[in-house]
């Protein structure tokens, strides 16, 4: 038994020490290595370009900011170029610097396609001379697509313009003040009385 404790306690040490040296396959250091080993062999000749689990995919995608190759795949192929001019435009129009910003513009360029693409399919919809009531059903359905991604688009780029605007600062100058609904009393009134 005791050769076996002796045994368990010398394998951990390289155990450990192999388990540090070995690196995360989703680092981007190592999906920019896999991608850059990718490049050496690509050929343009796919018709699809590259698929998601092409290396060079997701070499760009770690760079998805700067290329939104991840937010081309969310819209269908009409609106691929137009989402990422657009998202481009809108980082550009609204000053985006840290990611989350990015990320707004991004979703507000993606829910500007739904919009584009629900109101594609609501007017295909009403040129019908006869309507089922499947596709009345499929109308509500898409007139609630539209509205929500209106309303996506809307919330968006409020809060892309917000992240723009100056903090509000405001001076009262009275000793009782009604601010939604609540009274406050200003400090510099009550020391005046006591």
């Amino acid at each position: 038994m005791s050769t076996t404790k002796t045994l368990q306690k010398s394998n951990k040490k390289p155990l450990t020490q192999t388990v540090l040296r070995l690196e995360n396959p989703c680092s981007v250091k190592h999906v920019l290595a896999r991608a850059e080993e990718a490049l050496k062999d690509f050929k343009p000749s796919n018709k699809d370009g590259i698929s998601p689990s092409d290396p060079l995919f997701q070499g760009l995608a770690v760079n998805e900011l700067k290329e939104a190759c991840l937010l081309t795949r969310a819209v269908t192929i009409d609106h691929k170029a137009f989402v990422v001019a657009m998202y481009h435009q809108l980082s550009t129009e609204f000053n985006c610097k840290t990611p989350s910003q990015q990320l707004k513009a991004m979703t507000a360029a993606l829910s500007y396609c739904r919009i584009l693409k629900a109101q594609e399919q609501f007017n295909g919809m009403l040129g019908e001379e006869f309507l089922s009531s499947s596709k009345v059903g499929w109308i509500n359905a898409l007139n609630k697509e539209l509205d929500r991604a209106n309303r996506h688009f809307m919330a968006c780029v409020q809060s892309l313009e917000q992240q723009n605007m100056s903090p509000i600062t405001v001076s009262v100058k009275t000793n009782t003040a009604n601010i939604a609904q609540q009274q406050i009393v200003s400090q510099g009134a009550n020391n005046d009385r006591q």
